[in-house]
């Protein structure tokens, strides 16, 4: 849950410079090197809370479905490593983004922090990467985790009803 509140925090962070050039209808004023460590560490959020939110539905099917036999692998220390691992894992996914994030300056003379990708090859390219490591990546872990604790509490719910 830590993890979650640390993220928020990134967020909240990068957010004014966000909201900032979104009202200023797209104009960047802060440099090239704020544009790419602000779109870093707004894509390094989203990697980070999906593969927080992930752990947290793998933690809670071992708290729910095994709270006794693997609480070996719920101990603080292995929690810690988790967590630095997840953000390790998301400052990786997110090279990509420091590669093509930067100041463009359009024919109108605009000067807007964007992503450089010149041709639709690239966007699509890009466009798969974040959609495969922010969705499908961890979508199965989520739905395994979350029908296995179903499935437990279903099979405790029947038997508890044959019970009576």
């Amino acid at each position: 849950m830590c993890n979650l509140a640390v993220a928020d925090l990134v967020h909240v962070t990068v957010m004014p410079f966000l909201i900032h050039q979104w009202a200023r209808q797209g104009q960047w004023v802060f440099g090239s090197a704020l544009c790419t460590i602000i779109t870093c560490l707004d894509t390094c959020n989203q990697i980070s809370c999906v593969g927080i939110m992930t752990t947290m539905s793998m933690d809670r099917y071992l708290a729910v479905v095994h709270p006794f036999r693997l609480v070996g692998l719920r101990t603080r220390s292995k929690t810690i490593w988790i967590n630095l691992l997840i953000w390790a894992a998301s400052l990786t996914l997110v090279l990509p983004t420091w590669i093509h994030s930067r100041v463009i300056r359009f024919q109108d003379g605009l000067e807007s922090c964007s992503f450089d990708l010149v041709s639709p090859h690239e966007v699509l390219w890009y466009t798969l990467y974040q959609t495969m490591t922010s969705f499908f990546l961890p979508l199965p872990f989520l739905l395994l985790s979350y029908i296995l604790i179903l499935s437990y509490t279903w099979g405790m719910y029947q038997q508890n009803s044959r019970g009576q």
